[in-house]
Parts: structure tokens; C-alpha cells; sequence
């Protein structure tokens, strides 16, 4: 499997952007219903929300914006793109070629998309693809997973599971939005088992990425207990 790291300048949420240049867009999800209609949730944090919220019923790529829930700093909502934004998603351009977004973000400067794609052959489709419909398409960077999960980085699944779980979530924010327990719900293992794999996974990707001792090649090699500890009551 192959990750890609690109930029893509669309035209999604780019007119509501512009009026908050200092918000940022982090989609949670996106999804189509019965009628083909795209969906997106998306959290938006920074100063300028309120601008940012004004913006959204005139921006052309949204047809219909619901607030789901905010707080100091970040609002939450369920969008359904126009035909406009239909058009500027490339949602189905990615399911047909079998890649999977891992995460995304949307700025002034555009959408930042962490995908993962089958083979480059699929890269270099979805690229192409882009090109014709007109959207602009930028690869910072392509990468391998290893035969076992692990990223180059050389964290397993589950690691990489609840390190993103945990950030998507805000458990590293100040003040955090979330508990340990919190995290352990949503991947259904107890907070003690969560505790454990994120000490775990946050000392293997700064092993890889901070210290002289291992290279990521090391690491990747090293054995990991993930799958041997059974989830316990904390002492």
C-alpha cells in the first residue's frame, strides 16, 4: 500500500475560507445518500468562525450547512454540497480507484489530503483525473506501508489507530477535549489498554523521528506487544 501526501486546490468551502483566512477545516467524514447527495462533517476551529459561519450559506459548493455542536474555538457541521461541489469533489474519483482517505484539511492555500492508494498505477490515475476536471493537484509526498501495517514511521495499526483517534479527538489540545476512556470507547478497548498503546506508539514515532538511535528501518523491525497485552483494570 502506498500513502500520499498532496495539496489539492478546489473550489469546495474556498469563498467561505476567503472571508476566515484564519480558520481551518478538518473533515471528519464524508458520505453520500440514496439521491447521490454528498455530505461532508467537518470541524472548523480558529478565530474567525463566526465570519466563517456567515460565509457558508453563500458560498456556491454548499447547498445546506447544520451546526452540530460547538465550543470556544471549534464549531462542527453536517454540509451537503451543490452540484458545484459535487463537481469540485474528487469523493468518487478516490472510491473507484480504491484509495482511502486517512485524513484531510482545508485552508486558503487548499485542501491537504493523506491518502492511501493501492498501487501507483492508482496514484497516478487519481492524478490525472484531477488534472482533466480541473483541479489542481500537488504531491509533497509517497510512501510505502511495510508487509505487517506498519508505517514508516514503524507503528502498527492499532498504534496508529488510537494516536489518531487521540488527535482527531483533541485529547493533546490544551485544555484536552477528551479523556483516555473516551478514546478507549471508540476503538472498544479499556482505558488502560489505550493508555498503554498510545505511550507506546507516541515512543516508537519519536524513536523514529527525534532519536539518533533507531532508523525507521530499526524500528519497524523491533517486536511490538500490541497484540499480546489483554486488556486489565489499571492498578
Amino acid at each position: 500500500m502506498l500513502i500520499a501526501e498532496l495539496t489539492l486546490s478546489t473550489a469546495i468551502l474556498k469563498r467561505a475560507l476567503a472571508t476566515a483566512p484564519e480558520v481551518t477545516v478538518s473533515l471528519d467524514q464524508q458520505y453520500t445518500r440514496d439521491t447521490d447527495t454528498s455530505l461532508l462533517q467537518i470541524q472548523a476551529t480558529g478565530d474567525g468562525l463566526t465570519a466563517f459561519d456567515t460565509a457558508l450559506p453563500d458560498d456556491p459548493t454548499v447547498a445546506d450547512a447544520a451546526l452540530l455542536g460547538e465550543d470556544d474555538g471549534w464549531r462542527q457541521y453536517r454540509l451537503t454540497l451543490s452540484p458545484a461541489g459535487d463537481d469540485a469533489s474528487t469523493y468518487h474519483m478516490r472510491t473507484e480507484l480504491d484509495a482511502v482517505l486517512l485524513d484531510a484539511e482545508a485552508t486558503t492555500d487548499g485542501w491537504t489530503l493523506r491518502l492511501q492508494f493501492p498501487d501507483r498505477a492508482s496514484v497516478s490515475a487519481y492524478r490525472q483525473r484531477c488534472v482533466d476536471a480541473g483541479i489542481s493537484f500537488r504531491l509533497h509526498r509517497l510512501y510505502e506501508k511495510s508487509p505487517h501495517g506498519r508505517t514508516q514511521y514503524g507503528l502498527t495499526a492499532p498504534q496508529e489507530a488510537v494516536l489518531t483517534a487521540a488527535f482527531e479527538a483533541g485529547y493533546f489540545e490544551v485544555p484536552r477535549r477528551c479523556s483516555l476512556a473516551d478514546i478507549g470507547d471508540e476503538l472498544g478497548i479499556s482505558g488502560q489498554a489505550t493508555s498503554e498503546r498510545l505511550r507506546r506508539g507516541l515512543q516508537t514515532l519519536l524513536r523514529s523521528t527525534l532519536s539518533e538511535q533507531n532508523s525507521p528501518e530499526e524500528v519497524a523491525a523491533q517486536p511490538t506487544r500490541d497484540a499480546e497485552t489483554p486488556d486489565r483494570p489499571a492498578d
